[in-house]
């Protein structure tokens, strides 16, 4: 009995790290193309933020200590329609992709129009694993 325990704690160790491989790759590639971008787990209470672009951080003017381990709200502002953030909330329950427009500030407090783009990331079995979020500046 203990060896079949340990043979399924081994098999799940063996996939959460090849997700976890999968990941990285992905923000990698990303990160090549120089976006935007965050990586979210939704499988972690408030779906935090588990990883920015460098070119995220630029945009925002937050450190990568700022925005790792929270919810992208704190992009948010006095002019941020709430009406399209429900839209985005929607398609996180619904886990599906969505692309919107609104205003969001910098950690300075300055507006930016965000195209933002949310695509959901499946494993191989279709469970839901990541949210990429990309972010263009709509200058």
């Amino acid at each position: 009995m203990t060896t079949d325990v340990e043979h399924t704690e081994s098999w799940e160790r063996a996939e959460r790290e090849k997700d976890i491989r999968q990941g990285i790759d992905l923000a990698t590639t990303l990160e090549r193309i120089e976006k935007n971008f965050v990586i979210t787990d939704p499988r972690l209470p408030d779906n935090p933020i588990i990883y920015a672009s460098d070119s995220f951080i630029e945009l925002t003017e937050f450190s990568r200590e700022e925005i790792l381990g929270r919810n992208c709200r704190f992009l948010q502002g006095p002019d941020t329609d709430q009406g399209t953030v429900e839209k985005i909330r929607a398609a996180i329950r619904e886990q599906r992709e969505i692309t919107v427009q609104l205003i969001n500030y910098t950690k300075s407090g300055k507006k930016f129009w965000n195209l933002f783009h949310l695509q959901p990331m499946r494993d191989q079995k279709g469970e839901l694993q990541y949210f990429i979020g990309v972010q263009l500046d709509g200058k």
